[in-house]
């Protein structure tokens, strides 16, 4: 359909199914599980638009750790529970506010250490279990809870601007979303803390691949790497497993590299509605960048034509300027893979400034 058109005469037929009941006991390191959330994921997930897993089916524990599934279809699933402490919630302070009418306001706002506090001394729980759906009902089922995972390691800033102060050096955070299709299922994730020293520990992860994503706002510092075991995580999902992480090590640069240039149409005068797309020349496109890509990037254009890609990670790219803004910044594998054949190799060094000339690509 296209934007603004309507379709009537829509039917929607629904036929019954067989479907059972499942039901059984969350346990964890002290006994049954009480009042935990557990959710029934189907073994092929697939996600809609907005981050829902297709066919999932959640329920709550009671006070003796018991869950029922009362309707599930047929089928192969994975029963899924993630329990994730929580932080320590900042002090709150109540105070009044004498308003213009006479009438008073009770406002509250939260204080805290100057320092980013520890994170809680329990530990992430959590069970990924098959469950194969029949004809007839599941009973007695147990599903052990076990410990996540944790990660440690250290932040460094490499070049020759003015280290961060300990306060600067909190704002530096570290995150980990799941690469999994059923990632966004779960409402808490566990958190990863660096202290004003820059040790980097975390709570613990359940087993799988997760997209690592940094961020600071630390002035004239730029994320240069996230490296676990020498490979930088930053350019491929982190695969963790049953034993923690150490000497995970976040390095920031103050030169970073950059790629920057003019964009031309066939005439030779400025193209000033045009995009550069970015990506990877030496690696297959197939895989999910995550949500804060580094090597797969975009940018709009000036009106003189110029353009400036900051901050890539070195490596050989492919670099594309394109007449379809809106769809430059949905970079799906499928479309980007599309844009191969009529793209220009660079290769970019480590804090190198580099140049290079396009000509504007038609799209649409």
């Amino acid at each position: 359909m296209k934007s603004g058109e309507e379709r009537t005469g829509i039917d929607i037929t629904l036929r019954p199914a067989k479907t059972s009941a499942v039901s059984g006991t969350l346990i964890g390191p002290d006994g049954p599980a009480p009042f935990t959330a557990v959710t029934l994921v189907p073994a092929d997930s697939s996600v809609t638009l907005f981050r829902t897993v297709v066919g999932q089916v959640s329920t709550m524990t009671d006070a003796r750790g018991v869950f029922a599934f009362i309707a599930v279809p047929a089928g192969d699933y994975v029963l899924k529970c993630l329990r994730v402490p929580a932080l320590p919630t900042p002090p709150m302070v109540m105070s009044s506010v004498q308003m213009g009418d006479g009438s008073t306001r009770m406002t509250a706002s939260s204080f805290g250490p100057s320092t980013t506090p520890p994170l809680p001394p329990d530990p992430t729980l959590f069970v990924e279990q098959p469950v194969s759906v029949g004809a007839r009902d599941i009973t007695g089922l147990t599903a052990t809870l076990r410990a996540g995972s944790h990660i440690s390691g250290r932040v460094r800033f490499v070049g020759g601007a003015r280290p961060p102060t300990p306060q600067e050096m909190q704002s530096v955070s570290v995150s980990l979303v799941s690469s999994s299709p059923e990632g966004s299922i779960f409402s808490r994730s566990p958190r990863v803390r660096v202290d004003s020293s820059g040790e980097i520990t975390s709570q613990g992860f359940a087993p799988g691949q997760y997209v690592v994503n940094v961020f600071t706002n630390t002035p004239g510092w730029s994320i240069q790497s996230v490296t676990v075991d020498g490979v930088d995580v930053t350019q491929q999902p982190l695969e963790i497993g049953a034993s923690d992480i150490a000497g995970m090590v976040v390095t920031f640069t103050d030169t970073p590299a950059e790629l920057t240039g003019s964009v031309t149409n066939r005439d030779g005068s400025p193209a000033k509605e045009a995009a550069v797309i970015a990506f990877p020349g030496d690696e297959p496109i197939a895989h999910d960048y995550g949500l804060n890509p580094r090597r797969v990037v975009s940018t709009r254009v000036v009106t003189s034509g110029a353009f400036a890609l900051r901050n890539l990670p070195p490596g050989d790219y492919q670099v594309v300027a394109v007449d379809d803004i809106a769809k430059a910044f949905d970079l799906t594998p499928e479309f980007i893979q599309s844009l191969a054949g009529r793209a220009t190799r660079v290769k970019i060094a480590a804090g190198a400034k580099t140049q290079q000339t396009l000509q504007v690509v038609s799209i649409k």
